[in-house]
């Protein structure tokens, strides 16, 4: 008990190490913010890009995406709704993610939770950390999804790359960018 004690005053009172758990708090919360909107907006965008925008000019909801994601209700989460779950769970069944990715990204919204909920233990206990291999399995993740809605969904859809070979491992989608300049800006 006397050393998490020292161990948790050695943290509290080390203003390098406040910072730097500040900094990875920041950075994660950004990069599950990314990996959310590619989980979750490119779905609901997919799947109600054919109805008529709303009056704030936004798409609305088709009933397929309301069935679907927005209203399906999950026994496993206590019957609850979750538009993240449902986004996740279409993607593993389409074949997107695996399983294990599906594992992982249920995991980094739980870590997610406990820092935005929990920050002053993570700066403050020294038995509380950012788990920083989950930060990186972001980028993988928005990474792999990233890819996949613009190799299955945009190219075919666009007449511009009719009869042009791509090569799927240099493709850079919009949130791949800015977490790719995120991460660089702290190095």
């Amino acid at each position: 008990m006397e050393e998490k004690f020292e161990k948790d005053l050695e943290k509290m009172f080390n203003p390098e190490v406040i910072q730097q758990n500040l900094l990875n708090s920041s950075l994660y919360l950004t990069a599950f913010e990314l990996l959310k909107g590619v989980v979750e907006q490119r779905l609901k965008d997919f799947m109600s890009m054919r109805e008529p925008f709303d009056e704030n000019y936004e798409l609305r909801e088709s009933a397929e995406y309301k069935r679907l994601i927005r209203n399906k209700k999950h026994p496993e989460l206590g019957n609850n709704k979750n538009i993240y779950y449902s986004s996740c769970l279409w993607l593993k069944e389409n074949e997107v993610i695996t399983k294990e990715d599906f594992d992982k990204l249920q995991e980094i919204r739980l870590h997610r939770n406990k820092i935005a909920h929990q920050l002053p233990r993570l700066i403050l206990d020294s038995e509380h950390e950012i788990d920083l291999e989950l930060y990186n399995l972001i980028n993988e993740l928005i990474t792999k999804i990233e890819r996949w809605w613009i190799a299955e969904v945009e190219i075919p859809s666009n007449p511009d790359f009719d009869n042009v070979d791509v090569d799927i491992n240099k493709i850079k989608g919009g949130n791949m960018l800015i977490l790719e300049h995120i991460i660089a800006m702290t190095k």
